[in-house]
């Protein structure tokens, strides 16, 4: 079975579209599917890494505006142009679309192209015309999306049970919540790309403030501030640790304590291996997610990234690492959420959808 999957990665989007996507194809590959994907040119590519996970990339040209913006109906024809110069002339079973610029009018154009259209998204914001929707916003609801599926057999995908981790985070499950007082590791993580630099920003203020801590910082490989974390490391010595796109993030995550950073992909990661969270906004869209995520008990929601005061951060993570019992529960909240076998579950939904005929 030919399967194609079309998301970017960019400073501007970041990488988890593609990462959560590039664990989907790990998956659909081990059930023999043939799986490419269709990317952009865009700065802050993953092209490369994606070719190094063995995938075959087929390669859009980065078009000025188009490449920082949500797209404008002009860029939808373009991108959907582009993009069936790779499956037109091909026997393609399934499209696989992880964008937030894409909707029903793109999707419509390809159908006829492709036995059945996927979905990937967690906005809920737009249209779509598609035979599968995954969105693994946990409590999400089936009503978010009755008036946006033009196609009413469309199956839904709803929820954190289906969230696309890799398998390494099942077998580094935390049996139990541990802490060590004297010496708390802290995980930081903002996203691969990480384009504001909350990772030195946040990291700093830990440092300056706390003296019981041993901070583990990972980046992805687009990353443009090393320099500012080789400074970090040059004035904390061992208490500052810092990895560049990390081949194991499940094992790199499981020494720690608790984590401090973004949402994303990373959000249904944590929980499930049983790292008990600390969250900043970087974007508006991040923010009601968060809060909700907080009254089920699942995180700690300290602020938005760009407002929040060096003040108001420290006292808000003293405050729980004095209280660890909190961390407790947030590491069984968790681990209740999210069971790791997302991938599997998503895999043989696709798998009976495409044996339809």
């Amino acid at each position: 079975m030919q399967v194609f999957i079309r998301t970017d990665a960019s400073i501007q989007i970041g990488s988890g579209h593609v990462m959560r996507c590039l664990t989907l194809a790990s998956h659909l590959r081990e059930e023999n599917m043939d799986v490419s994907f269709i990317c952009r040119d865009l700065n802050g590519n993953m092209i490369g890494y994606i070719e190094s996970e063995g995938f075959k990339v087929n390669v859009l040209n980065s078009i000025g505006k188009m490449d920082e913006c949500l797209w404008m109906e002009e860029y939808i024809e373009k991108d959907v142009t582009e993009t069936l110069q790779y499956i037109a002339n091909r026997k393609v079973d399934l499209i696989i679309v992880d964008h937030y610029s894409i909707d029903e009018k793109w999707e419509q154009i390809i159908r006829p192209y492709v036995r059945k259209i996927m979905v990937i998204d967690d906005l809920a914001n737009r249209k779509h015309d598609c035979d599968l929707l995954l969105d693994t916003t946990y409590g999400i609801n089936h009503q978010k999306y009755m008036n946006l599926l033009l196609n009413k057999n469309t199956i839904m995908l709803l929820g954190s049970q289906y969230a696309l981790l890799r398998k390494s985070f099942l077998k580094e499950k935390k049996v139990r919540f541990n802490f060590n007082e004297k010496n708390i590791k802290i995980h930081i993580f903002f996203g691969g790309m990480d384009k504001n630099n909350f990772t030195y920003k946040f990291s700093e203020i830990l440092l300056a403030n706390l003296n019981n801590i041993e901070i583990l910082a990972v980046v992805g490989e687009k990353y443009e501030h090393v320099a500012t974390l080789i400074e970090l490391k040059e004035r904390y010595a061992n208490k500052f640790h810092f990895f560049v796109n990390v081949n194991n993030m499940a094992g790199n995550m499981r020494k720690a304590h608790i984590a401090i950073g973004a949402p994303g992909t990373t959000t249904w990661e944590r929980a499930c291996i049983g790292l008990p969270s600390l969250y900043l906004s970087t974007a508006n869209n991040q923010k009601s997610l968060l809060q909700h995520l907080e009254r089920k008990g699942i995180c700690i929601f300290l602020g938005q990234a760009e407002m929040i005061t060096s003040k108001s951060f420290i006292n808000q993570v003293r405050y729980y690492i004095d209280h660890f019992y909190i961390l407790n529960e947030i590491f069984n909240k968790g681990q209740e959420a999210v069971d790791g076998k997302g991938g599997h579950k998503v895999t043989q939904k696709i798998y009976s959808l495409l044996n339809e005929g």
